[in-house]
């Protein structure tokens, strides 16, 4: 191969590197007879301080463990995107005296929490907190369901049976619960605003239910950040549990 070429290569690589932060797999584990791995990224320096890690599943198929990764990377492509256009438009400031890095560097974590890891299940989440910038962070969670008998992932259609009249009982519980959560004084049930804000974030709309996790016992549901409350309440969850979706004919928990 000619040096030059090789050479442009492994610019390539390293360009690569340096951009999306050093990745390795640091665990190699079996969780409940689970064989999986877990990779982690970090890129400490003076713009980004970034910690990540994600599992990936010999059990699943191709496509399950590739839309893990995706998530990831493309969160942490987004994060540094915006950090870095953020900082440019603090320098660009009238009278802004900011060196060439920011005083703490822009912060990025992602952490996965595993709620069923076995030979049927796997079930879990993946928070993910920014600071790009600003006067607070930002925290999302997404979830990950796998059917591993039947090599599928399970969506919320999937596991509510896609019937209508199930979800707005299921919203009928949730709403109820995170006013139980949300409204905790006497102001604060008499606030319609947030009355307003939980039914409408947690209203029986396939979309309000995409991020769930569960075992043979409960159904999480969890809102995202300003979903259901303002944003000081963070990312609100709901569990349900198994002897509640009998009821509703949901029959999914093993």
């Amino acid at each position: 191969m000619n040096n030059k070429i090789l050479l442009l290569i492994i610019l390539i690589l390293i360009g690569v590197i340096s951009f999306l932060g050093f990745k390795n797999v640091n665990q190699i584990s079996e969780d409940q007879g689970l064989p999986m791995s877990v990779f982690s990224i970090s890129e400490q320096n003076q713009m980004f301080d970034i910690t990540a890690e994600y599992p990936q599943f010999k059990s699943s198929d191709v496509s399950f463990n590739k839309k893990i990764e995706n998530l990831v990377n493309e969160r942490l492509v987004l994060f540094k995107e915006h950090s870095n256009d953020n900082w440019e438009a603090m320098k660009a400031v009238p009278g802004s005296n900011f060196g060439e890095y920011p005083q703490s560097p822009f912060y990025f974590e992602a952490k996965w929490r595993s709620v069923q890891l076995n030979k049927n299940y796997i079930s879990f989440a993946i928070e993910i907190y920014t600071y790009e910038g600003g006067a607070h962070g930002d925290t999302q969670i997404y979830t990950f369901n796998y059917d591993i008998k039947n090599q599928k992932e399970i969506s919320f259609n999937d596991f509510i049976g896609g019937a209508q009249e199930n979800l707005n009982k299921l919203s009928e519980m949730a709403i109820s619960n995170l006013e139980n959560q949300i409204l905790l004084t006497e102001r604060d049930k008499g606030d319609q605003e947030l009355r307003k804000m939980i039914k409408e974030g947690a209203s029986p709309i396939f979309e309000n239910y995409q991020n769930f996790t569960f075992d043979k016992n409960k159904f999480t549901i969890y809102f995202q950040k300003y979903q259901v409350a303002p944003g000081v309440f963070g990312i609100m969850k709901v569990d349900v549990y198994a002897n509640q979706l009998y009821q509703i004919d949901i029959d999914y928990l093993k």
